[in-house]
């Protein structure tokens, strides 16, 4: 009988077409997205073309028209053994694929790689994808001290990049009157990030900065002192709730409390001034800041019911629009009450998401019980929201494709 013929095997894998691969990632979700990205250059590059961002950035497209919103939770020292629950949770826009990506995808790969950081540090800030985080009061007590235990570190919860730095050497120590300021590459500083740490005490018309700015070698560290003493900027302080907002440049801005005005420093001309608000006879807890998606700076101002969004143009504040959230608010908040008994007041926004989260409250109370609401100010679309004393962090998810890492 004659011997059987062995059939050569076709190692040459199956392929799709460059273009029905890209036509199948459009139709996806966020998740199969990035993945699809973190897999090789050429195909990352073709997700990257500007045709294809055009088409997965338009209405009703896999990729949301604006940032990602989440809140990104700290875990306790106790309980080292196991973390309850996520270290990232999605907030805005609340659609069933931006939850499958955060609760799928980001945050298991968190919770694998970074657990051990979030139980040593706290969040202090965060801008542009960035978090800074300081070492936590309660565990210098239990490392040792030739452990590696730098007090600050600026982290990226995506990519796991971390910098390391001490506490700024010459600043107050007092945490109420330091204002940490994140500005990122997008902010057109010239490097990847700057770290800006102001003592401000305009009581007696003073601000002292000290910056530290990342460099292509690796290195960071804090620069000299700088002191602004001008002599038109308006007495007042810094509202403690309040991130302050940075327009691009490097201009950053404060809203101050009580009075109608916006404390604003060009880190570029180490330049202090103050700028008028539109008037409004409401509490400091009843304006916030944040920008359009253009760029420009926004200013939101609750009265009664009514919430009036304003731009800072090159002309000066021009109105943006009017809510009126009476009638959806009636049908979120069980107890509400006629404007004339109850108010708004915005407990954090979101700097480039274009939302706002807010309570409605009984007019001389000095903590607001009510559900925690969420305002898209581009939609006007207003839902129920849970409440964490968590950081929010906001995510661009086209800078992340530029910088994908497998999440394994």
């Amino acid at each position: 009988m004659a011997p059987r013929k062995h059939q050569r095997k076709n190692n040459n894998a199956w392929r799709l077409p460059a273009d029905l691969l890209l036509e199948i990632i459009a139709c996806s979700d966020p998740g199969t997205l990035v993945r699809c990205a973190a897999t090789c250059k050429p195909l990352r590059r073709d997700i990257l073309h500007p045709s294809f961002i055009r088409r997965i950035s338009q209405p009703g497209g896999i990729v949301p028209p604006h940032h990602l919103l989440a809140y990104l939770h700290t875990c306790p020292m106790r309980n080292k053994s196991r973390h309850q629950g996520p270290l990232l949770s999605p907030v805005h826009p609340a659609t069933t694929a931006v939850s499958s990506f955060i609760d799928e995808d980001l945050a298991p790969y968190l919770l694998r790689r970074d657990i051990s950081l979030l139980r040593r540090y706290n969040p202090v800030t965060s801008r542009g994808g960035l978090v800074v985080l300081r070492r936590r009061r309660d565990i210098r007590k239990v490392e040792r001290p030739s452990e590696f235990n730098p007090d600050i570190c600026v982290y990226n919860p995506v990519t796991g990049d971390r910098t390391y730095l001490s506490d700024p050497p010459r600043l107050s120590k007092h945490c109420y009157l330091m204002k940490w300021v994140l500005l990122t590459a997008a902010d057109g500083i010239g490097c990847s990030f700057m770290l800006l740490v102001a003592d401000v005490r305009l009581y007696n018309k003073s601000i002292t900065l000290q910056i530290a700015e990342s460099s292509e070698a690796g290195g960071t560290s804090w620069g000299p002192l700088i002191i602004n003493r001008p002599n038109r900027v308006s007495s007042g302080w810094i509202q403690d709730d309040r991130e302050a907002v940075v327009l691009h440049g490097g201009i950053i801005n404060w809203l101050l409390s009580h009075v109608n005005k916006i404390l604003t420093y060009d880190i570029h001309a180490e330049r202090l001034r103050t700028t008028k608000t539109p008037p409004t006879q409401g509490k400091h807890t009843q304006r916030i800041l944040g920008t359009s998606s253009d760029g420009w700076l926004r200013l939101v101002i609750a009265e009664g019911f009514m919430i009036t969004t304003w731009l800072s143009l090159s002309s000066g504040w021009t109105r943006e629009s009017v809510i009126d959230t009476e009638h959806k608010l009636q049908s979120l908040h069980p107890y509400i009450s006629p404007p004339t008994c109850m108010e708004i007041e915005f407990e954090r926004s979101g700097e480039t998401s274009g939302v706002v989260l807010l309570r409605a409250c009984r007019h001389g109370q000095h903590r607001c019980l009510g559900p925690l609401i969420l305002l898209d100010l581009e939609t006007k679309e207003m839902r129920r929201q849970n409440s964490y004393p968590s950081l929010l962090f906001e995510l661009d998810l086209l800078q992340l494709l530029q910088k994908m890492k497998p999440f394994l």
